[in-house]
């Protein structure tokens, strides 16, 4: 897969977050595993995409993956380690006066094959496994993960709408959906290199990477194939609110609005170098400016950007929950949270391998985690 890649960082992410909506997901990751060119159906020229109906994917009916992994690391000897903050003692009992200590990460699931885009909704916690093919989930209390569907092509994004999981495959070219419960596969597009995702109450939307960089909206039946921004640069990470959606264009460094029905682009953010995850709540867009180490925020409606945070390592996956702004710092193993409104960034969870993707509810924050050593991963929570 040929992605931007920040300072030689192996995994790149990418967030799409509902406004307002109880549950906020999804991220895309990369691997360092080079696919070389595209091999979906579509040709390597930039070919338009075409829609696609073929609920005869590989599938089955959905299945136990084995017993509850253990709450140890995912491969990587730093996953799922205590916090490792000076100023507090993991595990411990808060000193006299002072603040509790910090909650500890959780391992939802353990062994996996290079986890990427994740998502949750009230019960369950969702990814795909970019290389092991395979689109998964596990109950957000702990318990089995099960596997929704196997045998994709490099499954990166994942995306919920209430009834069905959507995700891109980058290297067979398909955006793809399937009953959240599991069931058959439905391919609804064949296009070169879908990439980020977003799905918003009617329609989904993703971005064809590669080729000819653009971005797309179709119904969630898959009809209605409609063009929304042409004559883009990697097309990275996408977010709706369900007026407009926004979308980090990381070969531009660029963060691009464009109306969900169609109408003009507008650049609310240029020159930014390579850019990560993004997330958007009534006010701002929030993104990760992996280039310059920083997360920042956008009006939706045009104006500067400003930091959210500074002096951070990479960071890629960023979700919002209309209070807090939450971000992987790549490089360092770090998950972090700072007010919407601006503040002082705090800590939730360090030494983690290579986390990236972030999703969170009303209760927890998760990720992905990458042990880039053994390609192995976990999904992980942190109460918020």
């Amino acid at each position: 897969m040929v992605i931007a890649r920040p300072r030689g960082r192996g995994p790149a992410f990418a967030v799409a977050v509902a406004a307002g909506a109880a549950a906020a997901w999804g991220c895309t990751m990369t691997s360092t595993t080079s696919y070389g060119a595209w091999t979906g159906d579509s040709s390597a020229d930039g070919a338009a995409p075409r829609p696609h109906a073929d609920a005869g994917a590989p599938t089955g009916p959905l299945r136990d993956a084995g017993p509850a992994p253990p709450a140890s690391a995912d491969g990587s000897p730093h996953d799922g380690e205590p916090w490792d903050d000076a100023s507090s003692e993991a595990g411990g009992d808060a000193p006299d006066g002072g603040p509790p200590p910090p909650a500890q990460p959780v391992v939802l699931a353990s062994g996996l094959s290079w986890p990427f885009g994740v998502a949750v909704d009230a019960s369950w916690v969702y990814w795909a496994n970019e290389t092991g093919g395979s689109v998964m989930r596990v109950p957000i209390a702990g318990g089995a993960p099960q596997i929704i569907a196997s045998g994709l092509g490099t499954p990166v994004e994942v995306a919920l709408d209430g009834t069905s999981v959507y995700w891109t495959e980058y290297a067979a070219g398909y955006v793809s959906k399937a009953p959240i419960g599991g069931g058959a596969v439905t391919r609804l597009v064949i296009a070169q290199a879908p990439l980020a995702l977003a799905v918003d109450a009617t329609h989904v939307y993703w971005g064809q990477y590669a080729g000819a960089g653009a971005v797309y909206r179709q119904a969630h039946d898959g009809s209605g194939l409609q063009l929304l921004a042409a004559s883009q640069n990697q097309p990275f990470a996408m977010a709706s609110d369900g007026t407009n959606l926004y979308f980090t264009d990381t070969g531009s460094g660029a963060v691009v609005r464009v109306p969900v029905a169609g109408g003009q682009t507008t650049s609310l953010v240029v020159g930014a170098g390579a850019l990560g995850g993004i997330a958007v709540d009534g006010v701002n867009a929030y993104f990760a400016a992996t280039a310059g180490d920083e997360v920042q925020s956008v009006p939706l409606g045009g104006g500067m950007s400003s930091p959210v945070a500074v002096s951070q390592s990479s960071p890629m996956g960023v979700a919002v929950d209309g209070k807090y702004v939450y971000w992987a710092s790549s490089a360092s193993g770090e998950i972090w949270k700072a007010p919407v409104g601006g503040g002082a960034p705090t800590r939730l969870a360090s030494g983690q391998a290579t986390p990236g993707c972030v999703a969170v509810d009303a209760t927890n924050v998760y990720w992905t985690n990458v042990a880039p050593m053994t390609n192995t991963g976990s999904v992980m929570k942190v109460a918020k």
